[in-house]
């Protein structure tokens, strides 16, 4: 085949289209990243709010054990 004649996509030879599998796979890629910024964005208030939870309940035992002395 010549340099820079069609193939028969229609595409020349260097501007062939990527494969659905190919596409799929960038896609899933890509859903994955999303996935994992949008998870690593709410961990932290998770933490905050667990964090605030446990000195809470801390708290609350330690009033109850300082007013059964």
């Amino acid at each position: 085949m010549a340099i820079g004649a069609a193939t028969s996509q229609g595409f020349p030879d260097s501007r062939r289209q990527p494969s659905r599998h190919h596409c799929q796979t960038h896609n899933a890629v890509l859903a994955a990243h999303l996935l994992l910024q949008s998870v690593e964005a709410k961990l932290p208030k998770q933490k905050k709010n667990l964090d605030v939870t446990k000195y809470k309940n801390a708290m609350v035992s330690h009033k109850g054990r300082s007013e059964a002395h």
